[in-house]
């Protein structure tokens, strides 16, 4: 199993780019067998900064599925609109130990 990390600051400027991108990226993830395990917003910190205000975990089968999705002429199509619905993306592969 290997887990996707994703922190995100959205562009309150263009939340219609970020609902169309989260919707179609999800359903080419969740295409890809991703299961999603938590999406959260920090609300508080007891210690140091946040990375960024959101973030989501996602449990694939393998890395190739997860870098599939990401290479594929599908998602390329939604960089566009990532590019103006995130002021900052961080997309990390993670395991767990």
């Amino acid at each position: 199993m290997v887990l996707m990390y994703v922190t995100v600051v959205p562009n309150p400027e263009h939340m219609d780019d970020l609902a169309a991108y989260s919707e179609a990226s999800g359903a080419l993830l969740k295409g890809a067998g991703g299961e999603v395990i938590t999406r959260a917003r920090v609300t508080g910190s007891i210690h140091g900064n946040p990375a960024a205000p959101m973030f989501m975990v996602m449990r694939f089968s393998s890395e190739e599925r997860i870098r599939a999705v990401f290479e594929s002429d599908a998602y390329k199509t939604l960089i566009p609109r990532r590019e103006r619905a995130f002021q900052a993306l961080s997309i990390s592969l993670v395991e767990e130990f």
